[in-house]
């Protein structure tokens, strides 16, 4: 195994473009190594189309990063307005499957 635990026959973790010296190559909140896990054991990608989505942190494009769906976030809602004209909140925590 290489860097974090992400295949490196033949230096693979440089040739692919991850940062062998940094967590996280793209700064997305979520690291190299489970990144790449996800994609190739979770989402059964082969390690060089798992190792090209941990540098896109928004794989499928919607402007949510995979750290955050996976993990899942936090949305705001206005459910209804107190008698002052004020709104209510109320917090919902979203998950999705960039896969």
């Amino acid at each position: 195994m290489g860097i974090r635990g992400i295949p490196a026959q033949q230096g693979y973790v440089i040739n692919v473009g991850l940062n062998p010296m940094s967590n996280d190559t793209h700064s997305d909140q979520w690291d190299d190594y489970h990144e790449f896990r996800y994609w190739n054991y979770t989402c059964h990608l082969p390690a060089s189309q798992a190792a090209e989505y941990c540098k896109n942190p928004d794989v499928d494009g919607d402007g949510i990063t995979d750290y955050q769906e996976v993990k899942g976030y936090t949305v705001r809602i206005i459910t209804c307005w107190d008698p002052q004209g004020n709104p209510l909140y109320s917090d919902t925590t979203i998950y999705g499957n960039p896969c």
